[in-house]
């Protein structure tokens, strides 16, 4: 055989398929110096069909010349013709195998895409769905009661529904760069599904009561705007009612500068009047200047009637317990419980407003209880915004009876929780306006005084960096919400004795209060109520204690 000297690839270095068209021109070559036609030698030869059947049309000229004596070989040719051809049709066979393969995991990995996308969508639309109606939502609950067993069935389905994708996903895994990228997104979002467990329930309880209060809600929207105006004009009274308020203010400082000057004779008042002096409707002044000698530094913002009443009983007015917990004592006296139908933002359960006499004094610890000091008699954590004098939440109302329990008799004292009525008579601390330091229409100042939804960051942050009220308690317009001693009854107001009412005997919840991280600036106000089941944990809500007075100096 002579290669013509144009053609630089030697045999062994030519590719499978060209060997196979080289062979196939040598075969052809002799055929005709047999001159018998080609089919008919390669028939003979090989028992392959016709060339132009294997390469699927007539082949270019090749310049190679089959030198006689090489007849012979071609048998050896025609073997290797049959393998070439064989080692082909498996490699085609192999290559249609890979490609199927390879439409398959391409199918797989569309299907884990779509479904991950679908999720992440439904996260989203539930998210912006709680977002628009979580107010309205919370007060919805409350008519939800009668729906309780038939939206548990429906959680107990989503878990399932749940744990079947988690376990496709789990499957899908090996799969090929995508599905990991998809199956490594779909484990982060089963992992914060997890940790907002509690949210998520709500969440589902809460739009399960929206679709039977669209109703409602209408005829709320005439309402509130019915509200609004009539709380328009009462804005302008209250602005004439300020004015003069201040007018009064200066000429009772000015009665004051000139009584200091010149002091007489006179009776002091007996701190049950100073406790029971009726709460003044506009903005609280500025509390005068408490002698604060032999007190510590955290105890400077006392009032003058909680030194009085502490004088009156012969109680400390303030103390602190072992784990650094610090109480102030509050005053006996009487206040208008609830807000008036005038008032902006208000719930229908915050009426009727009704008077309240308290007639002992109690110690309030001025800050929420952190996550240092529940670890301290607890020995646990549950909190979900880690933090050690972070307020401690995800804790139920049952849990803060054992901590209540436990500190009584680590201390030897009696500690348990604030009935509601003790909550928010130590909350206005003797204002009358929708928060304890003014009615604040256009919550301008609520920043000052609380953490809530629009200053929070979505997270709790260390007690006692807001503002304190007038009796020198932190934070209860916000951070977190708060546990109270009370059974919670939407229409209790109507029929709650006047002296230390203890709330209803019975319920199915219990009295939350206060504002949170969570909360928008309506349902940081001083009258607002709500409640929740006493085996509940949510992450905006914790609890603060009181303890129960002695003789002599706790």
């Amino acid at each position: 055989m002579v290669i013509e000297p144009e053609i630089k690839k030697t045999w062994d270095g030519l590719h499978e398929v060209e060997r196979l068209d080289i062979l196939l021109d040598l075969l052809g070559q002799a055929a005709s110096a047999k001159s018998e036609p080609p089919a008919i030698v390669l028939r003979r030869l090989t028992a392959l069909p016709p060339p132009a059947q294997i390469i699927g049309g007539p082949r270019a000229q090749v310049r190679i010349h089959l030198s006689p004596h090489l007849w012979p070989r071609l048998d050896d040719l025609s073997a290797q013709v049959t393998a070439l051809v064989a080692s082909n049709k498996a490699a085609a066979a192999q290559k249609a195998a890979a490609a199927r393969r390879r439409r398959r995991a391409q199918v797989i990995r569309t299907a884990v895409i779509t479904i991950s996308s679908l999720l992440a969508v439904i996260l989203l639309l539930a998210a912006a769905s709680y977002r628009a109606r979580a107010s309205r939502a919370r007060t919805a609950l409350r008519e939800a009661r009668d729906q309780l067993q038939q939206t548990q069935q429906d959680s107990a389905r989503c878990s399932q529904d749940l744990a079947k994708l988690q376990k496709e996903a789990a499957e899908l895994q090996p799969l090929a760069a995508q599905a990991d990228a998809a199956q490594k997104a779909l484990t982060d979002l089963t992992r914060r599904l997890k940790d907002d467990e509690s949210q998520l329930t709500e969440i589902n309880q809460r739009v399960q009561a929206l679709a039977s209060t669209d109703k409602a809600l209408a005829e709320a929207k005439a309402e509130t705007e019915t509200l609004r105006k009539n709380a328009e004009a009462r804005a302008q009274e209250i602005a004439k009612t300020n004015s003069r308020a201040q007018d009064l203010r200066a000429q009772l400082a000015e009665a004051a500068r000139k009584a200091e000057e010149s002091p007489a004779p006179s009776t002091p008042e007996s701190p049950q009047k100073v406790a029971t002096r009726p709460p003044s409707t506009v903005e609280s002044p500025i509390p005068p200047k408490v002698e604060t000698s032999g007190l510590p530094d955290w105890a400077t913002a006392l009032s003058p009637d909680q030194r009085k009443a502490a004088d009156a009983a012969a109680l400390p007015p303030v103390f602190e317990n072992s784990l650094g917990m610090r109480f102030v004592l509050i005053p006996p006296g009487e206040f208008m419980m609830g807000s008036p139908d005038t008032e902006k933002d208000r719930d229908s359960d915050e009426g009727p407003v009704h008077r309240v006499r308290l007639t002992q004094p109690f110690y309030l610890a001025i800050h929420e209880v952190t996550q240092r000091q529940y670890e301290a008699v607890m020995g646990t954590n549950p909190s979900g915004f880690k933090g050690p004098e972070n307020p401690v939440e995800q804790v139920s109302w049952n849990d803060a009876q054992d901590f209540c329990k436990k500190l009584s008799q680590k201390e030897g004292k009696t500690y348990r929780l604030a009935t509601e009525a003790e909550w928010e008579y130590a909350c206005r601390a003797g204002a009358q306006t929708r928060f304890s330091y003014g009615d604040d229409p256009k919550y301008d100042r609520l920043g000052e005084y609380a953490w809530y939804t629009s200053n929070s960051d979505d997270k709790t942050h260390p007690v006692g960096e807001k503002k304190p009220n007038a009796w020198a308690l932190f934070d209860m317009h916000g951070n977190v919400s708060e546990w109270c001693e009370d059974w919670h009854e939407e229409k209790y107001y109507g029929s709650s004795p006047q002296s230390d009412p203890k709330g209803p005997n019975s319920g199915w919840s219990r009295v939350k209060r206060g504002g949170s991280w969570y909360s928008n600036p309506r349902l940081c106000r001083s009258a607002f109520r709500s409640g929740y089941e006493p085996g509940d944990r949510y992450l905006d809500l914790g609890f603060r204690v009181v303890c129960a007075p002695r003789p002599s100096n706790p």
